[in-house]
């Protein structure tokens, strides 16, 4: 997608090049959920000059009835076509800041909220980054058509079909991400080299042009770690690229080598690296969630703690966390153990006459 941001004329522009028939104005309410206001795309020219007036008062959040006019502002930076609309019948989204009739901005808006916190922190020479995390359930569907609450699958994280029946799901998913000009890029590891990331990955990382890299070290779901070597390398092209490194070291502490593989002692030098930890997977916390990040950018942890929610570790996970921390042994034994039992699983796979892909986790 251009780097342009869209402009009031280009968007006028485009919904007549394009021929749109209907446009969604979509916003906000105070808890979260998508509203939105559509409106024929002929009146695209009046829609930037006077917005569109709507009832604050049936939002959840929003106004009283003796105070209810509220006015959409779209924001034409937003604009995008909806890909999942018919070709004769073009219908595009505007995401909307909420204002009095008199353009002030409403103090209920969470659009405009996290407008002015962004603000405040470029003011004290901060760079706040936010975006949505979306969890959700697939449910089946009853004779009658509708949802019931017999979930699609038994799968849990990382899980392959059979088991993992969301994969129809998730290729929609990204089919229409990717149409709204969310790009996400992967790339493939060879069964020829037991799926190692190896130097061929750094000429397509030159190439590209992110923001953001994701590593999984060990890598998920083989095991194999990322060669330290490389590792290095990787992390000095995205120093020169600008691109912040996100790597998820979950399972390190469960893998020959353990802790001499983290890039814990690269955090001061590289600002733009970012470790992903977690207790829950390390010490085996059955139905709790316990992770933490690791970064030597200051600014970025100071913005990610003003935004944390409240009470985001629960009691349980809290204690197991301390008590985790006094377990010094525990990860040693449980690396000795997985050591063991990884080698007498690949010689009884393989005397099955089954292929093994080496690992060096769990």
């Amino acid at each position: 997608m251009s780097q342009h941001r869209l402009t009031q004329e280009d968007v006028i522009e485009l919904v007549h090049e394009l021929d749109v028939k209907l446009l969604h104005l979509q916003f906000s309410d105070i808890l979260g959920g998508m509203k939105h206001v559509g409106i024929p795309a002929q009146h695209v020219e009046s829609i930037f000059e006077d917005g569109v007036l709507f009832d604050g008062s049936s939002i959840e959040g929003f106004m009283r009835i003796e105070e209810s006019d509220m006015c959409l502002r779209p924001d034409p930076a937003t604009f995008s076509l909806l890909p999942w609309m018919a070709d004769d019948y073009k219908e595009a989204r505007l995401i909307c800041d909420v204002t009095t009739p008199e353009g002030q901005p409403f103090s209920g808006d969470p659009r405009g909220f996290l407008k002015r916190m962004i603000a405040q922190a470029a003011a004290s020479g901060l760079e706040m980054m936010a975006g949505p995390e979306a969890e959700f359930f697939l449910f089946e569907r009853g004779a009658d058509g509708q949802p019931t609450t017999k979930t699609h699958d038994r799968a849990g994280y990382f899980d392959l079909a059979p088991i993992d029946k969301g994969e129809t799901a998730r290729r929609q998913m990204v089919t229409a991400l990717e149409a709204m000009g969310c790009a996400v890029d992967r790339y493939p590891l060879s069964e020829s080299n037991s799926f190692i990331l190896t130097e061929a990955f750094l000429p397509f990382l030159e190439a590209g042009q992110w923001d953001a890299v994701f590593l999984c070290n060990p890598n998920n779901p083989t095991g194999q770690a990322v060669p330290p070597a490389l590792l290095e390398e990787i992390l000095a092209l995205c120093r020169r690229k600008g691109i912040r490194l996100f790597v998820d070291e979950c399972f390190l502490d469960l893998t020959d080598g353990g802790r001499d593989l983290s890039l814990k002692g690269r955090l001061a030098d590289h600002p733009e690296l970012f470790l992903l930890k977690a207790f829950t997977k390390s010490y085996g916390m059955a139905g709790l969630r316990l992770g933490y990040c690791l970064s030597g950018d200051s600014d970025l942890l100071r913005a990610m703690g003003r935004t944390v929610q409240p009470w985001n570790v629960s009691l349980p996970a809290q204690a197991a966390g301390v008590a985790a921390l006094g377990e010094t042994a525990f990860l040693e034994r449980t690396r000795a153990v997985i050591h063991e039992e990884r080698a007498w699983l690949r010689r009884e796979l393989e005397a099955l006459g089954l292929w093994v892909c080496p690992s060096q986790a769990n």
